[in-house]
């Protein structure tokens, strides 16, 4: 169709500017989603197609779950290549982002994901607790108030009585959680049983943070101690952890009175992660120190791992390697192995520590019953030098609040 004189005359038409709009729309999209790709290098983006999309999916949850948020992230960004509107990889990478400290993305990921799937609550949940961050002082991105009200207007009207909509922030980022249970070890020989039974609990923050006591009860030799052990992980970096623990057993019969750990992991890119760790025990009569390597890979649904570990007596030193390996199924049930063989320092009998060596097999699970509830049991074979062999049963519940 040809133009009129007039036309010509009254300037661009209504085409145009539709035209201009939607390039303006999608120059300020392009520069929203620079927001995040901007934040991490993208290794594999010339080979996103050769990849599963549910493995990788799979293997950011795990690594997630694991705290390794910068190693999650480069899953996740791969994700957004191939299935850019995939409203799941979107939450779960919004998730990340907000757990590490980067709210601007979050809240890029989260609006978009909630305009894509408006009936998604969780979604909009998450929104709601990264608007709520950005309200805070120190936040480095910040909204106006008026930004957050509208969006708790929006959210009221969608999802009417919302408890999460009334929940303080600081309550809603902060996870409890509990475990409680049993192991019971069958010695052959003539030795009587083994037995601890323990409680469990934690409070983890959305920085990955955590505080963390326990309290158990030991039975051997026909004597029980008690031992009662305060820890924590705290996060000192994108890609340094630390960790640490305080054991007592205030007028032990066999364990150690005093048992200090501690350790430190660093992510080195590509799933992997190397780290070192400490443990001093002290015996009435000795005291044994122990240092080890530790090197992991997450690779699909599974973690392998390695440790070896030289333990020191005054008169002797001793090896034991230990190799572990992880499955976690898409269902949320988790499977492990793990293999030990070495020299290993134990006390045998009240008030006799004794080098030898070992050789141990053990299998594990946790299976959820609903959102807060896990079922988790171990078997395992332990052979002490000629002494004994311990065969080991274990259950336990675990939850959150």
């Amino acid at each position: 169709m040809q133009m009129t004189d007039a036309d010509r005359r009254s300037g661009p038409s209504g085409a145009y500017f539709a035209v201009l709009a939607a390039l303006c729309f999608c120059t300020a999209a392009w520069a929203d989603s620079d927001v995040c790709d901007a934040t991490v290098a993208l290794p594999y983006a010339g080979q996103a197609a050769d990849f599963d999309a549910r493995e990788i999916y799979q293997r950011a949850r795990t690594l997630t779950g694991n705290g390794e948020y910068d190693a999650a992230i480069l899953e996740y960004r791969q994700l957004a290549l191939q299935h850019p509107d995939n409203v799941d990889y979107m939450f779960g990478e919004a998730q990340v982002r907000f757990w590490s400290g980067n709210n601007e993305c979050a809240l890029h990921l989260t609006s978009r994901a909630r305009h894509l799937a408006p009936d998604y609550e969780d979604v909009w949940k998450l929104e709601y607790r990264v608007l709520q961050a950005m309200r805070e002082p120190g936040s480095e991105a910040q909204i106006d108030a008026s930004r957050l009200e509208s969006f708790k207007r929006a959210a009221n009207a969608r999802f009417p009585g919302a408890a999460w909509l009334r929940e303080k922030e600081a309550a809603d980022a902060a996870v409890l959680r509990w475990e409680t249970g049993i192991n019971r070890e069958s010695l052959d020989n003539g030795a009587a049983d083994w037995q601890n039974i323990y409680a469990y609990i934690d409070r983890r923050s959305a920085d990955g943070n955590l505080m963390a006591l326990t309290l158990t009860e030991h039975r051997r030799f026909s004597l029980v101690d008690n031992e009662v052990a305060v820890g924590g992980a705290f996060r000192f970096s994108s890609s340094w952890l630390v960790d640490g623990a305080l054991r007592l057993s205030p007028d032990a019969d066999f364990l150690a009175e005093v048992v200090v750990d501690a350790g430190a992991r660093k992510q080195l890119g590509n799933g992997w992660l190397a780290g070192v760790d400490l443990r001093y025990r002290q015996y009435p009569d000795d005291t044994v120190n122990t240092w080890g390597l530790n090197v992991e890979r997450y690779f699909g649904g599974f973690r392998a791992a390695y440790h070896i570990g030289n333990t020191r007596l005054s008169t002797s030193s001793s090896f034991m390697h230990r190799g572990v390996l992880n499955y976690y199924a898409e269902s949320g049930s988790q499977y492990g192995l793990t293999v030990a063989a070495g020299d290993e320092v134990e006390i045998i009998a009240p008030g006799q520590l004794l080098e030898m060596d070992i050789g141990a097999v053990s299998l594990g699970g946790r299976h959820p019953f609903g959102e807060r509830l896990s079922i988790l049991w171990r078997v395992g074979t332990h052979r002490q030098g000629s002494i004994y062999r311990r065969n080991s049963v274990g259950l336990s519940v675990a939850g959150e609040f």
